[in-house]
């Protein structure tokens, strides 16, 4: 160890012993100096201060001998150096002049033809962020156009659906009533099918899926922080049950399946809604509703409401401004079957004056016009009239008729007053009767 620190000692010495000091021509003195490189001009040394060049001309007579001082050499080469920097700042002012006249040039062409340019600078040359950008583009017009063509897909099938209901419902005009078809289920003394065909059954099903935790991390062993158990969620979907097929009668709808099967009178559905494929219906008494597939689900709908209320020109307008299937007007006034119609009034003898009918006759002819609006016959009470006035007049409501022409919006506020006037007419009655 004392071998290896002496001889740091003595080599740290000899350098200090040997280093030199130069004092150049103008008085600066450079102490402990190294010679790092020998260049035309000068000489570049390393001193206790830092690095420095020092030409050859300030440099003592010695040194300037010791490496051959010539100063015709040195001149020249100065030369030299100045012509190429001289040069090369030439050479710079002209790229410098060229780079401006191409940005010119570039910039005219641009305000000429902006997008041309634009196009071509993008394909020739484009970036990382160019290439970002037309991917994200390329995926969002193909999102745009798929999604444009499901919105044509559903608009046609709708619009071809409306039709047939279109077809249908003129086909009913035409007729005294809803045509019967042949069935293949056993039907009940003075029943008659409207509908047959083959559908599907759809109901809700709870079904459970299994949302797993988390460790969390361990800090010892068996000993965890965080974390935590799964545990097993329920969410209601729809499940297809069964296929078969489905019948409206006058009485009831079946569904009969190879596993399933309903059989739902007319008088305990609650309400029906069309779907795109299939007719939704809500039962009295149960919870979930079911859904039946159907070729075209406005005709089934219509189908199940002219049945259950019966086939009479108030219900048939009813469903055309629910569903928007024509534009049609029709009288709601006009008996719906020749049974309803006032019977003729048998001769009378004439007379000098006009007979003025009795009041109670008058109030009885309202009792009736009223009754039939309303959708009520026999003997009824005041809660009847209030359960009959939501329905008919939900069937009205301004949100349904909001999108529809003209036409149907003035008819169904025509109608909605005559419901409204026959509200008001069995709610004063009904009054009257209870003061008394």
């Amino acid at each position: 160890m004392r071998i290896i620190a002496f001889a740091l000692a003595l080599i740290l010495f000899a350098s200090a012993c040997f280093a030199l000091d130069i004092t150049t021509r103008d008085g600066a003195t450079y102490r402990r100096c190294e010679i790092r490189s020998i260049e035309p001009d000068g000489i570049v040394i390393m001193h206790s201060d830092g690095i420095a060049w020092i030409p050859y001309e300030n440099l003592p007579l010695s040194i300037q001998t010791k490496y051959h001082f010539d100063p015709a050499k040195v001149a020249e080469y100065r030369k030299h150096l100045a012509e190429a920097q001289a040069a090369e700042a030439k050479k710079a002012v002209e790229l410098r002049a060229q780079n401006a006249r191409a940005a010119q040039l570039r910039k005219a062409s641009e305000q000429t033809t902006p997008s041309a340019s634009l196009v071509t600078k993008w394909w020739t040359s484009p970036s990382e962020t160019q290439l970002i950008a037309l991917l994200v583009g390329g995926a969002t017009t193909l999102a745009v156009c798929y999604s444009l063509s499901k919105r044509l897909e559903r608009y046609l099938h709708w619009r071809r659906i409306r039709v047939d209901a279109h077809k249908y419902l003129a086909l009913l005009d035409r007729s005294d009533g809803l045509p019967t078809i042949p069935t293949d289920i056993l039907l009940q003394p003075a029943e008659r099918s409207f509908y047959c065909a083959s559908s599907a059954l759809y109901e809700t099903r709870a079904v459970r899926y299994y949302q797993s935790g988390f460790a969390g991390f361990r800090v010892a062993r068996g000993i965890w922080i965080g974390g935590s158990g799964g545990r097993s969620v329920s969410n209601q979907e729809w499940a297809k049950l069964d296929t078969g097929t489905l019948t409206v009668t006058n009485q009831r709808l079946v569904f009969d399946g190879a596993a399933q099967t309903r059989t739902i009178p007319l008088q305990r559905i609650v309400s029906v809604n069309s779907m795109c494929d299939s007719v939704e219906v809500s039962v009295e008494n149960r919870q979930k509703s079911m859904v039946f597939e159907a070729a075209n689900p406005l005709i089934l709908s219509a189908i199940i409401r002219l049945a259950s209320k019966g086939y009479d020109e108030i219900a048939r307008s009813a469903y055309r401004i629910t569903h928007t299937i024509s534009g049609d007007e029709y009288d709601t006034t006009q008996p719906s079957s020749p049974s309803e119609s006032p019977p003729p009034s048998s001769p009378k003898p004439k007379r000098s004056r006009p007979r003025r009918t009795p009041k109670s006759q008058e109030v009885e002819n309202d009792y009736d016009i009223h009754a039939r609006t309303l959708g009520l016959s026999g003997v009824f009470g005041y809660s009847d009239v209030k359960k009959c006035y939501y329905e008919r007049i939900k069937e009205y409501h301004p949100d349904k008729v909001a999108a529809l022409g003209p036409k149907l919006r003035e008819v169904a506020e025509n109608e909605s007053k005559k419901i409204n006037a026959a509200y008001e007419f069995f709610t004063q009655r009904f009054e009257v009767n209870r003061d008394a």
